[in-house]
């Protein structure tokens, strides 16, 4: 008797009857005439497929069509839009993106993760976002520019927006070296 095994994807492991075939799906086997058939077909990243198969005394000819399904979750894509040229991504604290003001990451794991962005001369910002089998996160992120007063080495404090002054020691106050201004 004849048994056709084909299988979606193809490129399948055939056991028949417990015994691995030597040909992959899409393939016809040469088997003994039996009753039934327990039909098995395996693929890496896939479930098994299993089907019973029973064969009519005057059958000469059986198929099997296996629909594997995929263990694999199905990924989920991130993309956030900032309002700056060049940016610094990281994901979950690992560095990601290519440097531009826009992330489009694509295959994630489903789940919540951190993300998060500096640009040079803008406040950093990070989120948590929930992303779904199959799903699309998309943000648009407006970064805030520093103010001259929040730039680092900008020579003044955040908090007066002023320069420092140095510390007068006795010595300058007594003086008459002109310090501290009056």
């Amino acid at each position: 008797m004849t048994l056709q095994v084909v299988s979606d994807p193809p490129g399948a492991v055939v056991l028949i009857d417990g015994k691995k075939q030597a040909l992959r799906t899409p393939s016809l086997f040469k088997v003994e005439r039996k009753d039934k058939l327990a039909v098995r077909v395996e693929k890496d990243g896939f479930r098994p497929y299993e089907e019973a198969v029973t064969v009519a005394a005057d059958e000469t000819e059986k198929a099997v069509v296996a629909t594997l399904a995929s263990t694999r979750v199905a990924g989920a894509q991130l993309r956030v839009r900032t309002n700056v040229k060049k940016a610094t991504w990281k994901l979950d604290g690992q560095p990601v993106g290519d440097g531009t003001g826009m992330l489009a990451l694509k295959d994630l794991t489903p789940g919540q993760h951190q993300v998060a962005v500096e640009a040079k001369g803008f406040d950093p910002k990070q989120e948590a976002v929930e992303l779904s089998p199959n799903g699309l996160a998309a943000l648009d992120w407006t970064l805030t520019a520093l103010t001259p007063a929040r730039r680092p080495g900008s020579g003044k404090t955040a908090a007066s927006g002023k320069k420092p002054t140095r510390p007068a020691s006795e010595e300058d106050v007594n003086s008459t070296s002109g310090w501290p201004p009056r």
